[in-house]
């Protein structure tokens, strides 16, 4: 039988075969990992039906981490030295192998843990890229600082498009609603998130962040939740728009007065710094627009300046030192 095999895969029979080589029935574990794909299998086996086991799994396109599948395969009645299963034939073993693979972390990571920061406010860390949404010495403080005092209060009393890149938790949202009661904007606000989070997580934030617990009620900050994907009038002179897509595919359909730029970090999500991404949003801006972000690594001060923007680096909030605040130059 060996010679219809590779060097590579006869090794793997003689292997296979010593650890069946027992006569009676024998119920065994095998555990198989490929990106991060873990799979337990039980697999009820005689040394007269069972030679090898060759599974190959092919799955280019998951990259994260997904649950271990806690639930024993039924008996496979067939010899599975001849199996060599792939991605397109998994529909059809599945009819025959009944297991599940909960894959739901993978379109929405779940952000379980809320954090206190040092200015008395909350934020949430995400599980999946091991960063929080705010800084940890004051999440409020560092969201006033960099987008409300350098970014929405240069603007009063004129029709704002505001484009915020990474929405998150939302709270770039809400306290731009808040702060421009005072600023008497007229807001369209277009948010960016391809892992929204659930109510679950969202309304527990807003309760232990008191800057937006006491300004807002509850049936106003569900609106800043729920709703992804249409146009929401939170008040007359605020609409609000939350899309659910990949940076990366997103396309700007309008032109934009101020840009909050509040993705992950460089470290945890390059592609989303790129000057390719990046063109596509500076070019959506308005002449004398303004671009507002957390980081100031050098890459990024001259990629923006590349695109035509006049670059300012600015003092940081508690906890950074300086942040950027470029403006779009007129003559682009």
């Amino acid at each position: 039988m060996l010679h219809f095999f590779t060097k590579k895969q006869k090794n793997a029979i003689i292997y296979s075969n010593q650890i069946f080589s027992n006569k009676h029935t024998k119920n065994t574990y095998k555990k198989i990992s490929y990106y991060h794909l873990i799979v337990r299998t039980q697999i009820l086996c005689t040394k007269q039906t069972l030679h090898a086991t060759f599974v190959h799994i092919s799955l280019p396109i998951v990259h994260y981490p997904l649950p271990i599948v806690h639930y024993p395969l039924p008996i496979i009645h067939y010899p599975l030295s001849i199996i060599h299963c792939s991605l397109s034939i998994i529909h059809c073993s599945l009819s025959i192998i009944h297991c599940s693979l909960s894959i739901i972390h993978y379109f929405c990571p779940v952000n379980t843990e809320i954090i206190s920061t040092g200015d008395g406010s909350c934020t949430l860390r995400n599980e999946y890229f091991g960063e929080t949404y705010h800084s940890i010495n004051g999440a409020v403080a560092e969201s006033m600082h960099i987008f409300i005092n350098l970014g929405l209060r240069s603007f009063s009393k004129r029709d704002l498009n505001i484009l915020e890149i990474g929405y998150g938790t939302g709270l770039n949202a809400m306290l731009t609603f808040i702060e421009n009661q005072s600023l008497g904007n007229k807001i369209f606000y277009h948010g960016i998130e391809k892992f929204p989070i659930c109510k679950e997580t969202f309304m527990p934030f807003v309760v232990h962040t008191p800057d937006i617990a006491s300004k807002i009620n509850t049936d106003i900050a569900l609106q800043f939740c729920d709703g992804w994907n249409s146009e929401i009038e939170i008040s007359p002179t605020f609409h609000l728009l939350k899309q659910n897509i990949d940076f990366e595919n997103f396309v700007p359909d309008r032109q934009y007065d101020l840009i909050y730029f509040d993705a992950f970090s460089p470290d945890t999500q390059p592609e989303m710094w790129t000057m390719e991404n990046l063109r596509r949003i500076i070019n959506s801006l308005v002449p004398d627009g303004i671009f507002v972000t957390y980081c100031c690594k050098g890459i990024l001060k001259q990629t923006l300046r590349d695109l035509g923007m006049i670059v300012k680096r600015m003092p940081g909030p508690k906890g950074k030192r300086h942040v950027i605040r470029a403006t779009k130059n007129i003559a682009q």
